[in-house]
């Protein structure tokens, strides 16, 4: 005798995972041995008719998160302009005083806001380890301008963001950093007779999620 079932799954409807479609018939053939033992024999056949050697349901799991570093700058002893200093974020590296691969340069906006693009992250970005999470190091730092009249910040910032998997698709992070002092850099000298002087303090940094 011959039992038929049907098998598929069911989806768990959680963020961040895909379901598997496929669903298989199962032909269950039992036959009596005569020595009162039986003989169970299951075919598996997939939706386009072809037998399966086994019921294989597949599954992934994605999750994404970005992450926005921002700064900003203050100049004293005249207006700051649009995108008049600019800004580098590198990815740390302690073997080459902290700089790494240039990642981006931007320039400030009237108001002295510095945007960076997002750093874009996934569920590979995410250790496995609770006790042992994912940290990425960056340091931001003013670039070197050529106005002589302009003292240029010589800070550098240093920032390590953990990832966590929130499980659901989606990631958070937390933030620590070294150098956050938003001290004044004055000018060590002046460029030519009535050269305009001018303070500029050092910038900061912040994070938007």
């Amino acid at each position: 005798k011959t039992y038929s079932y049907q098998v598929r799954e069911v989806d768990p409807e959680k963020k961040g995972y895909t379901s598997d479609p496929k669903v298989y018939d199962v032909a269950v053939k039992v036959e009596d041995n005569g020595d009162g033992s039986m003989t169970v024999t299951p075919t598996y056949t997939d939706k386009d008719g072809n037998t399966a050697a086994e019921l294989k349901f597949e599954n992934s799991y994605e999750a994404h998160g970005e992450l926005i570093l921002k700064a900003w700058k203050t100049l004293e002893g005249r207006e700051l302009q649009d995108g008049e200093f600019s800004f580098e974020l590198y990815k740390y590296d302690e073997n080459n005083n902290g700089l790494g691969e240039l990642l981006e340069t931007v320039t400030n906006d009237e108001d002295g806001n510095v945007v960076f693009s997002a750093l874009k992250f996934d569920e590979n970005s995410v250790s496995l380890d609770e006790n042992n999470p994912a940290q990425y190091t960056y340091l931001i730092r003013e670039k070197q301008g050529t106005d002589k009249t302009v003292a240029y910040s010589n800070q550098e910032y240093v920032m390590t963001v953990t990832v966590f998997d929130n499980g659901d698709g989606t990631l958070s992070f937390a933030q620590g950093s070294q150098g956050y002092e938003r001290e004044y850099v004055e000018c060590s000298r002046c460029y030519g007779a009535g050269a305009e002087y001018v303070k500029t303090r050092s910038f900061g940094w912040g994070v938007a999620f």
